[in-house]
This record gives C-alpha cells, structure tokens and sequence, in this order.
C-alpha cells in the first residue's frame, strides 16, 4: 500500500511557544515498508510555516496548510486532502506523534536534523571551474528561461554539453528523489575540461510559464533556444556543441539533431527508442511483476490500459480522450473506481506530456539522425526496458545508416544510473551514490573522443 501525497498552494497559522524551526524527519512502517517523511518548519512574522518532502515518491517543498504548536503538541494538516499529522515534543531534537490521511493512521516520530540522506558526490561551492547563472529567451514562444552555464578556466578551446531532462518538471539540477544527478554530471564533466549547460524547465526555478500545458514541440523549442544561447550569446565560442537527454530528454535530444546540422554528437541516457504504447505499458508490467503482482492481474492491466492508450493515440484532440476514456473505464472498472479516481486517470493520462509520449515513435527520428551517438542504459532499469530500448535504437540508428554510434546496457544500473539492487523507483533515494563513476567515465571519455 501507498500512501500518496498531493499538495497545493497553502498558508499557516502558529501560536507562540518554544521554537520548533528546523528540519524534522521521521520513518513510517506500511506493511512493511518503509516511508520516509520530513517536513521543514521555519517561523517569520505570521507564525509558522512548513513544507514536506517524500524522496521515495519523488516528491519535495510542499508547502503545508495549516501549522499550529501550542502546549508542546505540533499539528500540520491539509484538510483538503484529509491528512493532518500530530505529535508532542518530547525534548528539543524529537516529537512523538501519529500521522493520519484518509482514515489510515500511523505512528511518527520525528527528529530533528537534515533529512538522513548522505549525497557525497553533490559538489560543494567554491568550485574549481566557473559556474555562471544565465537567463535566455525561447523567441518562438516568447518565454524566459533560466540556467547554468560552467566552464573549465583555462582559456582553451573546450566542447559544451546541454543537459536536457526527462518527464515532469525539473529544475536544472534534475532534482528527484533526493538526488541532484544533472548538477552532479555538470560537475564531473566541468572537471574533464567539458563545458555544460543545465536550465530549469517552464514553471520551475526561475523559469517562466507551465510545463503542464505544453508538449513536445515547446520542449524542443526550449532545448533549442538553449543551444542557440550557447552558440550565439554567450561570448564562448565553444569547440563544439553537444546534447545529453535522460530518459524521455534523449526524445528531445534526439528531434533537435535530426532538425539543425550544428550538433556535433548527442548522449542518450535511459533514452526510449520503442513508440510511447510500448514504453508506458512495458514499464507498468515489469514493475508491478518486479513488485510481486499476479500474473492475472498484470495481464489484466495490459489489456484494460492498452486499450485506453489506443483511444489517446486515435484521438487527435484530447477533450475527446478524455470522453473516451472515461466511458471507457466506466465499463471496465466501475466496480473498482470511483467516479472521482476514473476522472482523475483520465485527466493524468490526456495531459500534454503524457500524450506526447503515447504518440512519439523515437525510431522514425534515431533513422533521420547523422551526428555520433552515444545510448547507454542500465541492466537494472524499469522505466525504460534496456534491451527492447536498447536494440530498437541500435536497429533504428544502423538502418539510418549512421556511421559513428555506440550502445552498451551498464550491469547493475538503474534508470537513474546507479548501482542498484532491485531497480524499483522507491530505492531510488535510499542508495547514497547519485550516479555510477562508471557511467560518469564512460559518458566523458566518448565525448572526448568526438569533441573538436
């Protein structure tokens, strides 16, 4: 069982006693396993405020609804989503308490203190290399973004890499459970004498707009605006200029190299290289089989989600997806859902990004691509199969003809690129190392190799 999080925009209340600002974590026991929360509460003028944070669920800064401590008894709640957590404080490093959402109550202590994560590759200011905060303009779609630029000091000529993330919005760092992977590959690279470009998505950091209401197409608008900045604005003139894409970034990756003639290799990273139908529902097999589900029951899921995928791809506008859809579930699992869970599926399931990706055939554009490529993904990944990705970008790319590519499958490693033990999402936050040395070696001994 899950317990899921979900948090909009809120505000507190607190009554004045002893001080409880500061970083509190605890560890829930559901049915034996173990789910990490903690919550940072700060005081100012108003009273107290918090946020929350669940690496395990990808999920972070949330601010909280309402936070009361009176009597030495800590209440956070968020009565629109029936979750309130209580408990008292017993010194000034710990409270005792219980933490309830939906009627299922569990107990929680918390302590006091960072929040239990060891992130030794995460680089440290002052760094060895220059690292410069930017901001550059998507011109078609007339939207500021914001990012960092690093480069190596010396004067010399040295290629740039753009990093380009996956699904979700993300900040430039990569930030996902409790890792920063994107920062800790800007850094490695800088420290190879390897120039890097990282920005916040639409509607995260300092970047304006909405990722949510965009697709495909504005993302690769945004990638190209920053490769343009690179190669006209920046004052660089760098040796060259390459793209790394993680996950469904290397989609991205993959449509800006095919389009311009002035990207000189990309590296796809747990890149997808089946059409989205296949992806979403060869994830959803092989991690609830991973989970120890019922072979009847993911068959089940197969069969039912499938054909809710083919009326997205069918349907060209997504109001009538949506219809579609939730008939559609009506008939198949009304017994099991609520009317209220169905439309919230079918809200998920017809949102911009989501339906890019059900749409997308990365190997029409792997076919069309003639720069140098590097696609690398691990033994150990759930998101994106690397074998059936791997061997699908291998067969696109050779019946392309590309002349210069190179595919491996990393044993041992995860989506995120870590040297993993399951491969389940919710071991992401729990393993220390952010990226595998191997993986970081491998990445930037090829670009090496093909820089100018």
């Amino acid at each position: 069982m899950r317990i899921e999080l979900i948090i909009s925009f809120m505000v507190s209340v607190s009554i004045f006693g002893q001080n409880i600002s500061g970083d509190w974590r605890g560890e829930m026991d559901i049915q034996g396993n173990k789910l990490r929360l903690s919550f940072e509460i700060k005081e100012d003028s108003l009273g107290y405020t918090a946020t929350m944070a669940v690496p395990q669920q990808n999920l972070s800064d949330l601010e909280m609804e309402r936070v009361v401590f009176m009597d030495s008894i800590l209440t956070i709640s968020m009565p629109p989503m029936n979750m309130k957590y209580s408990g008292r404080l017993i010194n000034g490093n710990q409270i005792d308490g219980q933490f309830e959402q939906n009627g299922i109550k569990l107990p929680l202590s918390l302590t006091k203190g960072g929040n239990g994560y060891r992130r030794p590759q995460e680089p440290i200011p002052p760094y060895d290399y220059v690292s410069r905060e930017v901001m550059f303009e998507n011109q078609i779609d007339n939207i500021v973004l914001s990012g960092t630029l690093t480069i190596p000091k010396s004067s010399s000529a040295y290629p740039v890499i753009i990093i380009v993330g996956g699904s979700g919005p993300q900040n430039r760092d990569g930030q996902m459970f409790a890792h920063k992977p994107y920062l800790v590959i800007s850094d490695y690279l800088t420290k190879n004498r390897i120039g890097t470009f990282r920005y916040d998505e639409r509607g995260v950091g300092n970047s304006e707009g909405d990722l949510a209401s965009v697709g495909f197409d504005e993302q690769v608008n945004d990638l190209d605006a920053a490769i343009d900045f690179i190669k006209k604005n920046s004052g660089m003139n760098p040796s060259s200029v390459g793209v790394i894409g993680h996950s469904l970034g290397g989609i991205l990756a993959t449509d800006v190299a095919v389009k311009r003639t002035d990207i000189d290799f990309i590296v796809l990273m747990a890149s997808p290289g089946v059409n989205g139908k296949q992806l979403l529902l060869s994830q959803k097999a092989v991690i609830e089989k991973k989970m120890g589900a019922p072979n009847e029951s993911v068959q089940k899921g197969q069969e039912i989600f499938g054909g809710v995928y083919d009326i997205i791809i069918r349907n060209e506008r997504d109001t009538a997806s949506k219809d579609s859809i939730y008939s559609y579930l009506g008939k198949k699992m009304g017994k099991d859902l609520s009317k209220e869970q169905i439309t919230s599926i079918a809200d998920q399931l017809t949102s911009p990004e989501i339906t890019g990706i059900l749409r997308s055939r990365p190997s029409e554009l792997l076919e069309k691509l003639n720069c140098p490529v590097l696609a690398i993904n691990g033994s150990n990944d759930l998101q994106v199969d690397p074998k059936e990705n791997l061997s699908a970008i291998e067969i696109a790319l050779s019946r392309g003809g590309n002349k210069d590519f190179k595919v491996m499958e990393l044993q041992g490693l995860n989506h995120l690129f870590q040297e993993s033990n399951t491969g389940l999402p919710n071991e992401y936050s729990e393993l220390e190392q952010t990226i595998s040395p191997k993986a970081l070696e491998i990445i930037t001994e090829w670009i090496r190799n093909r820089a100018k």
